[in-house]
């Protein structure tokens, strides 16, 4: 209240942000106060009637569709040994999903992520931008592998290899076989549901191949599969010199697939200078289960994976069932290759052991060491052999169902 002047004993004042002081007079004390209390209340209703306001025109900016359209999953630490929600999402830099991905962990970490959304990133030590492979990601069960979209390199090719599943458009759903409970992304004994393929592959010829100077290209095409650790494989052709604008080869080769759901096939062309080192020309991903029998032409692509305008390969694609009518052969030959894999690894580490050796380091003697390399570099070539009688056997099979498969259908018609 105010002090009485004018006549009035009552005075009492209503100050806004802006607008001058407005000084009222009641007859008593009783009026005074009533008024200060209806004068109170009017301003709650207003300030609430100007929150709802504000809170209809927050409403109204949000279209409820492209709302209905936003996925919000709870960020969590992640606990290997935990029950995860499917509302639930867990990140990792790559050097920490690491120890996840490894043979140790793989299989957990798969039936974790079966509960659970997990996505990857690159480390902060990438200050060039490159990108890490995120094929062993997949293999585990990693949802989201985020990537550097700006550096066109051989990992976010294969980015855009796996998404051409279903036309760049949506998720890409994992494969049957990964989201059985028995499933090891390391072991390939447990694929009893899926069919292995034994892919035969021969490089035609290719066109109007892009020039990367101003020389004439002398290409060479380098193809390799990529999928579970067991399912990597990595040819190269011959040198085609000086002919960027027709190359023919006549190269073939033999892939076996075990999982073919999980793999890739990337080709990559290459320029090969005068110093022997190679220079990228163009490259094309594809999933392995993507691919058509007979002759195909394969459009390639610039590194950013676009196409371009006319520049492709030819190529004769023949895909079989590995294991055939005859499954003991083609346990044979997948055991020889174990065989020929393990003595390749202990040559590689007693040449190791050579080394450290030579330089004074403690083990075997010298002769001994070179004794045990000859033993196992005869085992080696032993198993070889072997290998390759073997596959003659299978090739002299597969042609020749083949060719009972084409006398059929012509007789029929």
């Amino acid at each position: 209240s105010l002090p009485p002047r004018g006549g009035q004993s009552f005075i009492f004042s209503i100050q806004s942000n802006n607008q001058p002081p407005l000084e009222v007079a009641a007859e008593s004390v009783e009026d005074m106060t009533s008024w200060i209390h209806c004068i109170k209340d009017a301003m709650s209703l207003a300030n609430e009637r100007e929150e709802r306001v504000r809170s209809a025109i927050r409403e109204n900016k949000i279209d409820k569709s492209l709302s209905d359209l936003v996925i919000y999953c709870q960020t969590v630490p992640f606990d290997l040994d935990g029950k995860g929600k499917h509302c639930e999402m867990s990140s990792f830099p790559e050097t920490k999903v690491e120890k996840f991905t490894g043979q140790k962990n793989a299989m957990k970490f798969l039936q974790r992520n079966l509960h659970q959304f997990s996505r990857v990133y690159p480390k902060g030590t990438r200050v060039d931008s490159s990108n890490y492979d995120p094929t062993p990601l997949w293999n585990s069960g990693v949802h989201m592998a985020a990537l550097n979209y700006q550096t066109p390199d051989r990992s976010m090719q294969i980015n855009h290899g796996k998404f051409l599943d279903n036309g760049y458009c949506g998720y890409v759903l994992k494969p049957d076989c990964t989201r059985l409970n028995e499933f090891d992304p390391f072991d390939k004994n447990v694929l009893s549901d899926v069919t292995p393929w034994v892919i035969n592959l021969t490089f035609i010829g290719a066109r109007h191949l892009p020039k990367v100077g101003r020389g004439i290209s002398s290409p060479f095409v380098e193809v390799e599969v990529i999928g579970a650790h067991y399912d990597n494989y990595k040819y190269k052709t011959g040198t085609r010199s000086d002919n960027g604008l027709n190359p023919v080869w006549s190269d073939s080769i033999e892939l076996d697939v075990f999982c073919p759901p999980m793999a890739y096939i990337r080709f990559a062309v290459y320029d090969e200078d005068m110093f022997g080192d190679p220079n990228f020309i163009a490259q094309a991903v594809y999933p392995l289960c993507s691919l058509k029998e007979g002759y195909r032409s394969v459009p390639l692509k610039n590194a950013y994976s676009e196409e371009y305008e006319k520049s492709s390969l030819l190529i004769h694609l023949n895909i079989c069932n590995a294991k055939g009518d005859d499954e003991n052969l083609y346990a044979s030959i997948h055991e020889l290759r174990d065989k020929i894999q393990e003595i390749s690894t202990q040559i590689q580490e007693e040449a190791a052991e050579i080394t450290r050796a030579s330089g004074g380091g403690l083990g075997l003697p010298m002769e001994d060491r070179m004794m045990n390399m000859e033993r196992l570099d005869a085992q080696f070539r032993e198993k070889q052999e072997e290998l390759q009688l073997l596959m003659q056997e299978r090739g002299a099979r597969q042609s020749a169902a083949r060719n009972k498969g084409n006398h059929s259908t012509s007789t029929d018609v």
